[in-house]
């Protein structure tokens, strides 16, 4: 009879926790959580993932100033030449035309944030031009230098045309601790040159008008220039707590992720028959670690101790001598007094029972014993005495008689729980027998349900065999 108690604390370890133990696999976990912490970072400061996001809405107005001077006297003819002649020998008409400014008026609005700004600043000097260097924020532009940054030649464009793209690019950060939000030019060029066909940018236009004679002229012409289009875009970003947490609740699933990556790599290690590495072959070794079965677990009580004791299994002595721990918050629970029949109906069975136990007093008694009654056995768990010390044993006493020994007694308790229970059959004693052991159970031990799981000494059990015979 013993219980099952698992085995406290008891850690199940994993390969990862293995890796630490080999320097190589250490680096190699090491390097892996580096990484993902850098990447975590560069996504948390550069792209600020903490932040809610929302695109703009812009308005754009352009001033174009210059004035060139041709000194030259065009006809019709001359804006339909370019399509009858080569074009690679031919200046441009308007050549200082790239000393020309353009002044771009942009405004961005953010609903979301309820926030407003433009690209000419309060502080802005009308004088400036614009530089990639010196003034990047100045809203001046001059031609030329737009189709320089945009890397073509100014006057190859005037002559067969072209399409520039200025890109205005608004990256806001509107977070108070770290405000910024200002435009960002580039230029780049949008139609393809290299085209042998409809290169170029061109638009037609008619000049209708009326001859003397009453009919009607038109003149068709055929311009070729430069078009610039003004292309806003970008983003504004400001503190949010719900994208924080996301970003946060995202990232920790990495570290997991990372883990399972590692496994996936043991895996196909381990199914491959390429050469065997010392520190993969350690960790598959000790992937897991074997967790024992259960303890058995005895409960053990003595008549000289008020406390109920354990002892693991298995014994390598006697269940008397063996090892035992104090069981928390188990004390002998002495059975009541009330509960059993008055000494009247004992008078005569308490006679025949004290014969039977003085009678029944064994000579040879085993090292183990401290009351003189128990008989030898070589099963180490039957090895148990009624006391811990040496003196009188409890199956003399009066209340072992009347309690786990009486024949009225045990009827009683059967009738207790079958009213309609037969007495005279044949399996009478071994009824009343199995009785006992729950009445010493439940008086010793204080549980009734302790019966698989408590030892009965070897005296009170033989006594109780002695009594009530198969």
């Amino acid at each position: 009879m013993a219980i099952l108690e698992n085995k406290w604390p008891q850690l199940i370890v994993l390969w990862f926790d293995q890796c630490f133990q080999n320097i190589a696999c250490g680096l190699v976990k090491i390097t892996m959580y580096i990484g993902l912490v850098a990447y975590i970072c560069y996504m948390f400061i550069v792209h600020k993932r903490h932040q809610e996001k929302e695109e703009l809405t812009s308005a754009v107005r352009i001033n174009l100033k210059g004035v060139v001077y041709a000194g030259r006297i065009w006809d019709s003819a001359e804006y339909t030449m370019p399509m009858q002649a080569s074009l690679n020998l031919m200046p441009a008409v308007l050549r200082n035309s790239e000393d020309f400014t353009v002044l771009i008026k942009n405004n961005i609005h953010f609903p979301t944030f309820n926030y407003t700004a433009q690209n000419i600043s309060p502080k802005l000097n009308i004088s400036c031009k614009f530089n990639k260097v010196t003034s990047p924020l100045c809203p001046i532009f001059r031609l030329g230098d737009i189709v320089k940054e945009a890397k073509e030649n100014y006057s190859e464009m005037a002559i067969k045309g072209g399409i520039i793209a200025i890109e205005i690019k608004w990256d806001c950060n509107l977070d108070s601790w770290f405000h910024h939000c200002s435009p960002e030019y580039s230029f780049r060029r949008l139609d393809d040159k290299t085209r042998t066909h409809y290169t170029g940018f061109n638009f037609r236009f008619a000049n209708h008008y009326k001859l003397p004679d009453g009919r009607e002229h038109r003149t068709l012409f055929k311009a070729y220039g430069i078009r610039f289009d003004v292309l806003v875009f970008g983003m504004a970003g400001k503190f949010s707590f719900t994208e924080l947490f996301i970003f946060l609740g995202s990232t920790t699933t990495y570290f997991g992720l990372a883990g399972t990556i590692i496994e996936i790599c043991f895996c196909l290690y381990k199914c491959s028959n390429c050469c065997k590495i010392a520190c993969c072959e350690k960790v598959i070794r000790k992937k897991y670690e074997a967790v024992p079965m259960p303890e058995e677990v005895m409960f053990v009580s003595h008549v000289d101790e008020p406390q109920i004791t354990l002892v693991k299994m298995p014994l390598k002595t006697s269940l008397q001598n063996a090892k035992s721990s104090i069981a928390e918050n188990c004390f002998v629970k002495f059975y009541d007094p009330r509960t059993c029949e008055s000494s009247e109906n004992h008078s005569t069975g308490e006679c025949e029972l004290r014969e039977l136990t003085q009678s029944t007093s064994s000579s040879a008694c085993p090292k183990w014993c401290n009351c003189g009654r128990c008989n030898e056995s070589e099963n180490y768990q039957e090895q148990l005495c009624c006391r811990k010390t040496d003196g009188q044993c409890v199956t003399t006493r009066r209340w072992f008689m009347q309690l786990v020994l009486s024949r009225d007694t045990l009827n009683n308790a059967l009738l207790y729980d079958d009213p309609f229970l037969d007495q005279t059959g044949h399996e009478s004693n071994s009824r009343l027998r199995r009785v006992a052991y729950k009445q010493y159970i439940h008086w010793r031990f204080g549980f009734s349900d302790l019966e698989d799981r408590a030892i009965i000494p070897s005296c009170c059990k033989n006594l109780i065999r002695n009594t009530y015979p198969n």
